[in-house]
């Protein structure tokens, strides 16, 4: 099978001989290149049941690979220390829950791994790499003071975030060690299992089931694919990849029987 290009919005997947029909919420993973130019609000999201009880979606669990960041770029992840719900609710009164989270100066190669209830946010100058459950429900908590588009604050879900939140979630950053033309593992979480790869020479991939690559350095080819930074690609065969490249490996983990 010729590798597939992954489109930003995916209505129907080739893998081998058969063709399955998804729709989002069968779509097993949401993968994303983010470039972010203004901080984004301090967010949280949900686990499976809450989010199934209250929309009857699936929780959001992600991970984020740093492609590049500016200089001084940084981001929110986890608290610094477990903290209280009624400490919560007072820091959210007075506007103060940035002072609790984790504060990390980032640069390219590093890997954060957010369970849903972690909170978060991502600053101004980064690109990344986003691995997530499919699912859009976010609970804003702070978005610092600034307005929409016709001067009115954005709406915040901060009594909805108080439920979904781990208050004792801390340590979001992955510490791992980068080795050229071997499979370094990143993440293995319930919804998938994320390796890095930095080559210098041509290998084969052999997925176990389906492997979605996404190309975080440099360029080459994925079969007879030609692929650059910001391409992702979906595989389900041994496939030689090629190139002086990053890439991430991405493997859906249970494999879910899709309809």
């Amino acid at each position: 099978m010729r590798p597939q290009l992954l489109q930003s919005t995916v209505k129907q997947l080739l893998w081998g001989s058969e063709c399955w029909v998804c729709t989002p919420p069968s779509l097993p993973l949401l993968l994303k290149y983010i470039d972010v130019r203004d901080d984004l609000s301090i967010q949280v999201h949900p686990d499976d049941a809450l989010a199934r009880r209250r929309h009857d979606k699936s929780g959001k669990t992600e991970m984020w690979y740093v492609m590049d960041a500016d200089p001084g770029a940084s981001l929110l992840a986890g608290f610094v220390q477990p903290i209280t719900p009624e400490e919560y609710d007072r820091r959210v009164t007075d506007d103060t829950l940035h002072e609790v989270l984790q504060r990390y100066p980032v640069a390219s190669g590093d890997v954060f791994y957010l369970p849903a209830g972690t909170p978060h946010s991502i600053g101004s100058g980064i690109r990344i790499a986003e691995i997530q459950q499919p699912s859009d429900v976010t609970y804003r908590i702070s978005d610092f003071g600034r307005l929409d588009a016709d001067g009115r604050p954005r709406e915040l879900h901060t009594e909805l975030a108080r439920e979904a939140m781990n208050f004792a979630a801390c340590g979001a950053k992955v510490t791992y060690t980068s080795q050229s033309d071997k499979e370094v593992v990143l993440v293995r979480s319930p919804y998938f299992t994320t390796s890095l790869y930095d080559l210098t020479r041509p290998m084969t991939l052999t997925p176990q089931g389906i492997c979605a690559v996404m190309i975080v350095h440099g360029e080459g080819a994925v079969g007879d694919l030609p692929v650059k930074m910001g391409d992702a690609v979906l595989v389900s065969e041994a496939t030689e990849i090629s190139g002086n490249l990053r890439f991430l490996s991405v493997r859906i983990s249970p494999y879910p029987a899709l309809h």
